[in-house]
């Protein structure tokens, strides 16, 4: 396939695909999805069955095991009734990962902390913390993501899978 060489280009076709995933996924559900037609759009990305749902379609920062983005993004993820991430995988055998965070009952926030990263301030989701919703086994799509991600971390990591039997 032919990318972009423009990184902003590709950043909005990375997201796009990732919503393109997430509406999928509720469709298939049942749900009633209508994705919004302004890619600025500031409130959401798409609406599921009447609520306002974001989508961030992201590797993880393995060092931290969690998701991050920069904190100026924060109101927008905090303020949405669903807060999406979909997991770039790291390697094309990999699968694709999609998980929901939740508000935390006594912050009331749904991101664990914020700190400095790339000299920017960010915050930061663990994937502990987050609900896996599905996992897609689709190579070609994993490859799709991976080619599209402007992190510098892809390739660099297998995701493992402990057999601790039955």
């Amino acid at each position: 396939m032919n990318y972009s060489t423009d990184r902003k280009d590709r950043v909005r076709e990375l997201g796009s695909y990732g919503e393109s995933i997430v509406a999928h996924y509720f469709t298939q559900l049942g749900c009633r999805v209508k994705r919004s037609e302004d890619w600025f759009d500031d409130e959401k990305d798409m609406m599921v069955d009447g609520q306002t749902v974001e989508v961030k379609t992201l590797m993880p920062i393995y060092k931290f095991n969690a998701f991050c983005l920069p904190a100026k993004q924060a109101k927008k993820c905090e303020s949405v009734d669903r807060l999406i991430f979909v997991k770039i995988p790291a390697q094309p055998a990999d699968p694709i990962r999609i998980y929901e965070s939740h508000r935390d009952e006594d912050s009331k926030t749904r991101y664990d902390f914020r700190e400095s990263f790339n000299n920017e301030l960010c915050i930061f989701y663990r994937l502990t913390f987050l609900q896996e919703l599905v996992t897609i086994h689709n190579r070609t799509e994993s490859q799709y993501l991976i080619d599209l991600s402007p992190s510098a971390y892809k390739g660099c990591f297998h995701e493992t899978r402990i057999d601790r039997g039955s």
